[in-house]
């Protein structure tokens, strides 16, 4: 039986509303990976040609891992939308892609001039964090029953 919706912590009772910020967020990514994949010409108008050549040299598994970052992260919003507690499993795998992504783009790697510096690898820390909180909260969700 699922707990009242007055027993369940505020990230629980506020689900839908969190759910919908998740997916906006999440579709912004996906949408990124999936024009810059395809090659979208518009959408890439003003992208310097030094970083389509840095995306284009990383290895398969970084394209592999940003795009399950990307799509896990939508799939597991669109999840935790329905009250799915399967939304566990996309999101882990969003955490685990974000977090190799990250590790390759400014651990292992340098990006080109004018590419990295402090504020790029904030923001690639932000998309870290953010996977983690959502993968966290499906967990807090699945372990508490208020996700089915």
């Amino acid at each position: 039986m699922s707990p009242a919706p007055s027993d369940l912590p505020w990230y629980g009772r506020r689900r839908v509303p969190l759910a919908v910020l998740a997916v906006l967020w999440n579709a912004v990514g996906a949408l990124d990976f999936t024009m810059t994949q395809t090659r979208n010409a518009s959408y890439l108008a003003d992208f310097p040609p030094e970083m389509m050549a840095y995306i284009d040299s990383l290895p398969g598994w970084v394209h592999v891992a940003w795009g399950v970052g990307t799509w896990g992260g939508l799939i597991g919003a669109l999840l935790m939308l329905v009250g799915r507690r399967a939304a566990l499993w996309p999101y882990a795998a969003s955490l685990a892609g974000s977090a190799a992504v990250f590790v390759q783009n400014h651990l292992l790697t340098q990006p080109p001039a004018g590419m990295g510096g402090t504020g790029p690898m904030l923001f690639s820390l932000l998309i870290v964090v953010l996977a983690g909180l959502q993968w966290g909260w499906a967990r807090r969700g699945a372990l508490a029953g208020w996700l089915r």
